[in-house]
């Protein structure tokens, strides 16, 4: 085996420094000058140059996908917020605007009793009101015990909705006029001057159209579009000039004694949360 001469590995590694020393001194003297360096030095920096981008470009990588991901963070943590914010504001907004419904239901009602003062009425909050019989019938908050009775006539925004159907001590079960039997018994209403009445009966709803109608109706008297339709208290427990709706129609001609008489119902009276219970006349 070859011993290693220690000696000339010195010696080389000497003449190394000595020229990396020269090589350094004469590059910072041109540097110092102004001169263009020198090839060799050229190739070293560019050399130098290839490494340090090599070493330095995963770094940067890495540097880069770290800022994007916490550009990402940052701009999903906002979008939550704003989601947030955005559901607070339409719970807020829908509050709002139950609020708003029930002040109108109340306004009405007050408004309501105030042109009822001959009759005894009771107000009433619908507490239910199921989706699948939303044209049949809703559950109110008094009952026996504020001295409601099966038959009394219901109300909302000046108008008849419907009439108490059952009656429990704490609640009752109002059957709506838009419902497919609560005219099975037939209500006489009155429409016309009422100088001069004429009366009719209260037969059906029609779902399709919206409307009431009026038939068998004794008069060749001739109808106009607004004019008001209230009852004529001729009908069994049915106090008079409770609003019915407004004409909106005829079919038939006026010396028909079939002609059909078409009512609507006074705008948002099914949708009210506060309704009144027309109980009987007072004195």
């Amino acid at each position: 085996m070859k011993k290693i001469n220690f000696s000339k590995i010195i010696v080389f590694s000497l003449l190394i420094l000595i020229a990396a020393g020269g090589t350094i001194a004469y590059t910072v003297q041109r540097y110092i000058n102004g001169s263009t360096p020198s090839t060799l030095t050229q190739i070293i920096n560019d050399g130098t140059a290839s490494i340090d981008s090599l070493f330095s470009s995963p770094g940067n990588y890495l540097r880069a996908k770290a800022g994007a991901l916490g550009d990402l963070m940052t701009a999903q943590q906002q979008n939550q917020a704003l989601k947030q914010q955005l559901s607070n504001m339409t719970a807020q907004s829908q509050k709002l605007a139950a609020e708003e419904a029930d002040n109108r239901s109340l306004r009405a009602a007050l408004n309501l009793k105030s042109t009822l003062s001959s009759y005894s009425t009771v107000a009433a909050t619908v507490i239910n009101r199921s989706a699948s019989s939303w044209n049949d019938l809703l559950i109110i908050d008094q009952g026996s015990q504020s001295g409601l009775k099966a038959g009394m006539m219901v109300m909302a925004k000046n108008a008849i909705i419907g009439k108490v159907s059952q009656v429990n001590t704490a609640s009752s079960k109002v059957e709506l006029l838009t419902g497919a039997t609560a005219l099975a018994d037939k209500i006489s209403v009155q429409l016309g001057d009422p100088t001069k009445p004429t009366y009719g009966l209260l037969t059906k709803y029609d779902s399709n159209l919206g409307y009431y109608e009026i038939s068998q109706i004794r008069s060749s008297q001739d109808f106009k579009n607004g004019e008001s339709v209230v009852t004529s208290g001729l009908s069994g427990g049915i106090p008079s000039n409770l609003t019915l709706g407004t004409i909106v129609g005829q079919q038939g001609k006026s010396t028909d004694l079939s002609r059909i008489i078409y009512v609507k119902p006074v705008d948002g009276s099914f949708d009210a949360r506060i309704v009144t219970v027309v109980q009987a006349a007072n004195g």
